[in-house]
């Protein structure tokens, strides 16, 4: 009998993100830090890359469990901008260089780079009228959990160049 850790074989095939970061976790958990895992190849030599390790799964599982976009990011991306462009509201000026970008987004929609300058614009907007990293972030994620418990159309019954805008309800959550 071996002393080798081993795992239960589990099907291969496409896993959701969700998935593939707790199969990571489970692994994790039965194979120790610095020992060998000799099983059913789910750790081995990948063809062209070479060996994937304990440690290079503990660091994709690391990374997926990190929000890209966090607290610390943003305040970052504050210092730089108020280093950069000044302090205050600059409320105008951002207003100015948003239609700009979005000037650009129409001449060029498959252009990422300008989505995400009117992201990063909407970000120094924000903490420039006194919101913090955080609160911008929690903001983000209350404002979406609002539009999901929201009613909208059948986007199929709507012109696809026209907004979309959630149905009035009596009940409606104040603004």
């Amino acid at each position: 009998m071996s002393d080798q850790p081993t795992a239960e074989k589990v099907e291969s095939g496409p896993l959701s993100p969700e998935s593939a970061v707790e199969r990571v976790r489970e692994f994790l958990r039965i194979v120790p830090i610095g020992r060998p895992y000799v099983g059913d190849g789910a750790i081995a030599n990948v063809s062209g890359i070479g060996s994937l390790t304990i440690a290079d799964l503990r660091t994709l599982l690391d990374m997926a469990e990190r929000p890209a976009i966090d607290a610390d990011h943003l305040a970052s991306q504050r210092a730089w901008s108020e280093h950069t462009f000044g302090p205050g509201t600059r409320l105008l000026g951002v207003l100015d260089h948003i239609r700009k970008e979005l000037a650009e987004i129409e001449a060029a929609p498959q252009d990422v780079e300008e989505w995400v300058d009117v992201i990063i614009l909407a970000f120094d907007g924000a903490w420039r009228a006194g919101w913090e990293p955080q609160q911008i972030i929690d903001a983000i994620k209350a404002k979406q959990a609002k539009n999901e418990a929201r009613t909208w159309p059948d986007w199929r019954s709507m012109s696809a160049d026209r907004a979309i805008e959630h149905i009035e309800t009596e009940a409606r959550d104040a603004e």
